[in-house]
């Protein structure tokens, strides 16, 4: 059984204050106050195998992605914010790129 429990009153200090800073950015307010979002300028890699798509935007309205096209190609939808992130990727369908399942090392652990 794993004990999360703090350590130490420092700890405790600690957690209590990560879980009031985190209180304190709920609002409600709309997330995106645009109509919705592009990314431009990304390369894309998709996870099923095919190679990376350089150079493209990814246009993002009411949480999922509308449109994806070449970035020479693209005129901004009216309302939609648009980013310039060249050099940086976009890999939809990955839910997590990076974790690990402990799942293993908690079953056999002694």
């Amino acid at each position: 059984m794993v004990n999360n429990m703090p350590d130490s009153p420092l700890s405790a200090i600690t957690m209590l204050l990560m879980v009031l800073a985190a209180a304190c950015n709920c609002t409600d307010r709309d997330p995106i106050p645009v109509d919705g979002i592009a990314l431009k300028g990304v390369t894309i890699i998709d996870g099923r195998g095919s190679p990376p798509q350089a150079d493209r935007v990814v246009e993002i309205r009411e949480g999922r992605i509308a449109a994806i096209s070449p970035a020479a190609d693209y005129t901004s939808t009216p309302g939609v914010e648009v980013h310039e992130l060249g050099g940086h990727y976009v890999t939809p369908g990955f839910i997590d790129t990076h974790a690990h399942d402990i799942r293993f090392v908690e079953d056999n652990w002694e």
